[in-house]
């Protein structure tokens, strides 16, 4: 059995935040798969105002919640040279 896994995408629509809560099996959800579930959510194949993506997992089990890094350029654990 796959163990399953609860997303909560954070976004900006029109300068309104929104968010979706997504529970699936796979291990990592990218930017851009976050953003087909926010166009599915939508229910619009028109492009959108879309903008400030945030992909968090949230344990199924209560515990605490932690931000998944789909941007490793722009990621808070990216060190830069001195």
């Amino acid at each position: 059995m796959l163990k399953q896994r609860q997303f909560v995408i954070n976004y900006i629509l029109n300068n309104q935040p929104e968010s979706i809560d997504i529970q699936t099996d796979v291990e990592n959800i990218s930017d851009e798969e976050a953003t087909n579930f926010i166009y599915e959510t939508l229910d619009t194949d028109q492009p959108a105002n879309i903008t400030d993506i945030r992909i968090f997992q949230r344990p199924i089990d209560g515990g605490q919640q932690e931000a998944v890094d789909s941007d490793p350029i722009n990621s808070p654990e990216r060190h830069e040279e001195d």
